[in-house]
């Protein structure tokens, strides 16, 4: 099968590791022939917050994927909310796909998929969105723009020619329905996911040892990971500084990722032998951190570190947030609360050794966790296109 991807919303990086590298990296794995067509823009400048463009127009993955790159047709600050690119339509006749995957509905360029189809009615077309009550549509003038405008002009006409529209969560596909008017037998959940090469490697690489003879934590220490960007709105410090001040001596916490400028005089604070600070790590090794823990906790709003944790098998917790209900799976706790002592009192029993934690240490070992490998993921997709 030839796949194309649209990813006109967004960057575009080969070196990362987000939803819109690795699906089409799995269904390369797979076989399949696939396409990235992406927009020019690579990296947002971390000083100026501007996005910085590629200096290739046509590139390869190591897997074999070529990725395409389009320019705008519209200065970048105006761009970010249309995100009208050149030579859509022109780049797709040239691919000749079976199947088109849209990363995020909501570049007007999609307006081009519509003359595509009545062109080619036989080539599959696919959506999926990452947009929802938290991300999305946080003020007046965004919701009515979305909710109005944006789904009378466009998402209802892509309604039409959409076989199957994704939410990576299932708020999500509440978000397809509800803002964009997607109709509801369209919708199906799709969850983000790990990299399988990276989480095997994990698993079979003794990396449990191997981390926590890097950071001096004991074997018997009762290990909790947490990471990623570091904000307030994570709530890892929080987390933190009820690990740094609890009496219970086997609790260790050890955060890896870039803390904020505003929060970063509140972890020199902490408890150096209790809240180990591991720094920025790369995206493929996250995983040998989350199988060296007892428990990985986000205690914060969701990131697709949640789903990586989750194919780990390793007990997790995360907040109760409404719209994110495939993530509470056997093993996973939902927390309630964001404060430093609920933290604390939910972390000590466990780690004082409480028959608890063996059940949801047995629960996090079982297979359903296989859900959030992008394999998996991948076959959904085909599966869901070919009925096979």
């Amino acid at each position: 099968m030839k796949i194309v991807h649209l990813c006109l919303t967004s960057i575009f990086d080969t070196a990362l590791a987000y939803q819109d590298n690795l699906l089409p990296k799995y269904q390369r794995l797979a076989g399949h022939d696939v396409t990235v067509v992406a927009t020019v823009y690579q990296k947002t400048d971390p000083h100026s917050g501007r996005m910085l463009k590629s200096a290739l127009e046509t590139e390869t993955t190591a897997e074999g994927v070529k990725v395409l790159r389009l320019s705008p047709w519209l200065p970048e600050p105006l761009n970010r909310r249309l995100h009208l690119f050149r030579g859509v339509s022109r780049t797709l006749e040239r691919e000749h796909p079976d199947l088109i995957f849209v990363h995020d509905l909501s570049s007007a360029s999609c307006l081009a998929l519509l003359p595509f189809h009545r062109r080619h009615p036989e080539v599959h077309i696919v959506f999926d969105n990452h947009g929802d009550r938290y991300n999305s549509c946080r003020n007046r003038l965004s919701f009515l723009y979305t909710r109005y405008l944006y789904r009378w002009c466009v998402a209802r006409r892509l309604a039409g020619i959409g076989e199957r529209f994704y939410g990576v969560t299932p708020g999500r596909c509440d978000f397809l329905r509800d803002i964009y008017g997607i109709p509801e037998e369209k919708i199906s959940l799709l969850p983000m996911g790990a990299d399988d090469i990276a989480l095997d490697e994990a698993l079979d690489g003794g990396w449990r040892e191997r981390i926590r003879e890097r950071y001096g934590i004991a074997p018997d220490d009762f290990l909790v990971v947490t990471g990623g960007k570091i904000d307030r709105q994570k709530n890892i410090h929080l987390l933190a500084g009820a690990v740094s001040k609890s009496q219970v001596e086997k609790l260790k916490l050890l955060v890896f990722g870039t803390v904020s400028e505003e929060l970063r005089p509140l972890f020199e604070q902490l408890n150096s032998e209790k809240v180990i600070m591991a720094g920025w790590v790369p995206s493929d090794e996250v995983y040998r951190y989350f199988c060296a823990a007892e428990l990985v906790c986000f205690p914060g709003l969701h990131s697709v570190l949640w789903e990586q944790a989750l194919a780990c098998r390793v007990p997790c917790a995360f907040t109760r947030l409404e719209g994110f209900g495939h993530a509470y799976v056997p093993g996973t706790i939902p927390m309630e609360e964001g404060t430093a002592e609920y933290y604390r009192q939910l972390l000590e029993p466990l780690a004082d050794g409480s028959r608890q934690y063996a059940g949801f240490k047995q629960a996090a070992a079982g297979s359903e966790r296989d859900m959030f490998r992008y394999s998996r993921i991948a076959r959904k997709v085909e599966e869901d296109v070919t009925g096979k």
